[in-house]
């Protein structure tokens, strides 16, 4: 009887919790799921019959569920866990809600940001605690820190062709994910830390080695860290020891570096020109008499939020790149003339040069729309409500009330047929006339709060293409492009499979894989990335 009573009653507070979710969502049209896909359970349990998980709006996108294109807002009003909250799915729709961020108190909730893990950054602050620590890392990125990521880029692309010693004769056959991983992170160590390492792994049990190798098993299983609660770690299960280690010594010793490099600097001065990182920037603003000083104890979490956010990234927009350059030839063709027109063999590579780029810079840009490397940002109303206009399904001005959680929605965004036409196509043109505008940008997030390195991002990618297809002219590896193909026959009878992959043209099997790639794109650690790439490399003539 007692059970039977507490059911009753917890199903009834559900009832209630939900309807007025609906309320509160003013009856708009939207997901009912079971579990918030934004919040644990519903964010790790995969896209099924009986969740939506926090990835649906990807795997669904070609679904009638997925509302695309009818509506740019939708909401989600969960009927067992979670909280309700508005869906953002346009670009207009992000522009309106995000115009004026700061001065109408909408905040970053602490379930979006990584503060249960290291503590509070930029990324995690709100109000004058996020302009104070704004403030001490912007200047860091300025001309002097973009020249030395020209000249760091140029340095490590040398090491790693050296390190792999590449048939100048014959195609090699690479797996380009590691590289790609080991070349973004050596350029965020040197340009954001200041810190020197190698393009070959170091092992001499230094605190830059074990920090090196921390980090590395940090980043496999940061997914596992955000669910994973913590008294769960008390109970004797190896992997998870394993993952705790990891990520304390990480902490410990980026706080350790901290130190050091305050102490390094107490006997130079702030303007001997070792200021070319973010690091030194951040330590240096601890010495700050004013209002707007950092504490020590700050500085580790903002340069943990910055590697974080820098290092997989990058190096799933570079990855995403290099993959369809490499299945569209044509599209690689016209970035290799204007790389050859404006750096020639024997011309140094220069911000000029990065810039002078632009069809290069929009095939990064269409790769990065075509694959975002970050499924969405959550925001909060706080103080006001937010009036946002639609043109879909139809003409009208909804009010997004005070207290809302909202979801910006990256992967709807930059599928969204209205703003991109045919969005699955990899389309580099469609970005060269906007190059100068801020629809470029929205790839990296919008509104004040957008991301802190995006012109170091866009500096670091160029001059890797640049570098990379000067001297190499890539394709995909034939058997990942057989393999696309087989797998798209599977259930067709082998004698008609045969004819079949017989008849098809070079650019069929190209689409093929294209939609392999697509369909295996998933978040992997940090960032929302496609799977394993093999390419052909062969040297130009």
């Amino acid at each position: 009887m007692l059970l039977t009573t507490i059911v009753a009653l917890g199903l009834t507070y559900r009832l209630y919790k939900y309807l007025r979710g609906l309320h509160e969502t003013r009856y708009l049209p939207g997901i009912r799921p079971l579990f918030d896909p934004a919040a644990p359970p519903g964010n790790f349990i995969p896209t099924c019959w009986f969740n939506y998980g926090f990835l649906w709006t990807w795997i669904l996108r070609n679904t009638p569920q997925q509302f695309r294109p009818n509506h740019e807002i939708l909401t989600s009003v969960p009927l067992l866990v979670g909280s309700p909250f508005y869906y953002l799915r346009s670009v207009e729709t992000v522009r309106q809600f995000l115009a004026n961020e700061v001065r109408n108190d909408i905040i970053r909730p602490a379930s979006f940001t990584t503060v249960g893990i290291w503590g509070h950054s930029v990324a995690s602050h709100n109000g004058e605690d996020w302009k104070r620590h704004r403030r001490a890392i912007v200047p860091s990125f300025n001309q002097a820190m973009f020249t030395r990521v020209t000249e760091e880029t140029t340095a490590v692309y040398n090491e790693l062709v050296a390190s792999q010693g590449w048939s100048k004769d014959t195609g090699n056959i690479v797996h380009i994910n590691p590289l790609i991983n080991r070349f973004t992170f050596v350029i965020l160590c040197r340009c954001g830390f200041g810190i020197p390492v190698s393009w070959t792994t170091n092992s001499d049990g230094s605190d830059d080695a074990i920090f090196e190798e921390a980090l590395a098993t940090a980043s496999e299983t940061f997914i596992a860290r955000v669910v994973v609660p913590k008294w769960l770690y008390r109970f004797p299960i190896e992997a998870l020891h394993k993952i705790d280690y990891a990520w304390n010594t990480v902490i410990t010793l980026m706080a350790k570096f901290a130190e050091r490099r305050r102490s390094d600097l107490a006997d130079h001065s702030a303007d001997d020109g070792r200021i070319k990182d973010v690091f030194t920037r951040l330590v240096l603003a601890t010495d700050d008499a004013g209002k707007h000083a950092l504490d020590i104890s700050e500085v580790a979490p903002n340069m943990l939020t910055l590697l974080f956010a820098g290092h997989e990234t990058t190096s799933s927009a570079l990855l995403t790149t290099m993959a369809m350059l490499a299945i569209f030839q044509d599209k690689q063709e016209l970035a290799y003339q204007e790389i050859i027109r404006e750096f020639p063999h024997g011309a140094k590579l220069t911000t000029d040069v990065c810039k002078a780029l632009r069809y290069v810079a929009a095939c990064i840009i269409e790769a990065n729309r075509l694959v975002p490397v970050t499924t969405n940002h959550g925001r909060e109303t706080t103080t006001m409500d937010i009036a946002v206009t639609v043109t879909r399904p139809a003409p009208a001005t909804i009010v997004i009330p005070k207290g809302s959680r909202i979801v910006i929605d990256q992967l709807s965004i930059h599928h969204d047929p209205i703003s991109f036409p045919n969005p699955d196509v990899y389309d580099p043109s469609r970005f060269l006339d906007n190059l100068d505008t801020d629809l470029p940008m929205t790839v990296f997030g919008a509104g004040p709060r957008a991301c802190l390195g995006r012109k170091f991002a866009m500096t670091e990618m160029p001059c890797f293409i640049a570098l990379f297809l000067r001297d190499w002219k890539i394709d995909i590896a034939p058997d990942m492009l057989e393999t696309a193909v087989r797998e798209a026959l599977k259930g067709v009878p082998a004698e008609k499979a045969e004819s079949m992959y017989a008849a098809m043209s070079d650019g069929e099997k190209r689409q093929r894989l294209h939609e392999r790639f697509l369909a295996d794109a998933t978040q992997r650690g940090t960032a929302f990335a496609l799977g394993e790439v093999r390419l052909c490399v062969s040297a130009r003539r």
